[in-house]
């Protein structure tokens, strides 16, 4: 064998071992590639919102991509979960100089996580917890939460958006699975007027009946908690279909449950204060009327620590926390308004 044959042989070998070292090289790349994280976006159209039910009709698209051109699959299924279950096919659609684009969609019923009974300062979170069932990890690079559809108006006036008119406030987070949360908080100031400040005024209203003499005007005092007692009822059935899914009472309710007790303790110790004005213990000459004062603050406290503070613990709200603060001062405006009467007749 001559030299220069032997010569060739070695260069050919070489070429060869340098092609088999850079085409393992790019395997081991394209696999490293497929270990890497990906980007998803993800929109979520969000139809309607049945409060009686909590569930949302949603739509739900997903892009997923650029992938790298070796990767030869024509599709990607995609696992989502948080309040219902989906599994969405991702088609190949397209590819350009950065790789390759999958896209799909799917229409479902998703559960809303919140309270109905903070109603109606109430606010809901639609979660979608995201897997990929490939070996590629895929990180949400963009979300788009909208109202959507011919209800497009009624949802974007009857819950919160952000500057963009019709989106919804989100955030997401990355641990073994991509997680896109989406608040949906309802616009409290018109639900406040409709359903709150009446209850808040009658409390007031109550507490002013303690300014009047039951000896002189027993009869006004009765005709308003008579009054009040047939409007608490009325308006607790009025209200019930616009009230959301709960499973226990909302807060107009916890409201007018409370203020029907208070004006039956008003009453009876008023009823009971023109036979007798006050008992004695231990030496002290306590009125009739201060017991109802008494009973109906516990009874209000024990509505707010038993009923409403588990829920708040949950999910704050400062909202709910000043409507409370509203109400207790119609008690004390009946301490007043007990106080000065007794002065008043005193001084006589």
């Amino acid at each position: 064998m001559s030299r220069k044959y032997k010569f060739k042989r070695i260069i050919f070998a070489f070429f060869l071992l340098f092609y088999v070292c850079f085409y393992l090289k790019g395997i081991s790349n394209a696999a490293a590639k497929l270990n890497d994280f990906y980007k998803m976006r993800v929109e979520v159209r969000v139809l309607d919102i049945d409060q009686k039910t909590s569930y949302a009709s949603i739509e739900l698209l997903i892009r997923l991509g650029p992938l790298p051109q070796e990767f030869n699959e024509t599709g990607i299924l995609v696992q989502i979960l948080g309040g219902g279950y989906v599994t969405l096919f991702c088609r190949y659609t397209t590819s350009d100089s950065y790789g390759k684009y999958f896209e799909g969609n799917s229409s479902s019923s998703w559960y809303l996580f919140g309270a109905g009974e903070l109603f109606p300062f109430d606010y809901y979170y639609i979660e979608f917890r995201i897997t990929s069932l490939i070996d590629a990890d895929f990180k949400i690079d963009e979300a788009t939460p909208i109202f959507y559809g011919p209800k497009q108006k009624s949802l974007c006036d009857t819950w919160e958006t952000t500057q963009i008119i019709n989106e919804l406030p989100y955030h997401t987070y990355e641990n073994e699975e991509s997680v896109l949360i989406i608040l949906a908080k309802r616009t409290p100031i018109a639900p406040s007027l409709a359903f709150v400040l009446p209850i808040i005024l009658c409390y007031y209203f109550l507490g002013a009946t303690l300014f009047l003499d039951p000896k002189l005007k027993m009869q006004e005092i009765l005709t308003v908690y008579l009054s009040l007692f047939i409007f608490v009822p009325s308006f607790f059935i009025g209200i019930q279909e616009f009230l959301p899914y709960r499973s226990l009472l909302s807060i107009p309710e916890i409201l007018l449950t409370n203020l029907i007790t208070s004006i039956g303790l008003f009453g009876f110790f008023t009823m009971l204060s023109e036979y007798r004005e006050a008992v004695m213990i231990k030496n002290f000459k306590l009125p009739l009327q201060w017991f109802g004062i008494i009973f109906a603050l516990l009874f209000f406290i024990g509505y707010y620590l038993f009923l409403l503070l588990p829920f708040l613990i949950r999910l704050p709200s400062i909202e709910i926390i000043l409507v409370f603060l509203f109400v207790v001062p119609s008690y004390l405006v009946s301490v007043i308004g007990f106080i000065l009467r007794l002065r008043k007749q005193k001084a006589k």
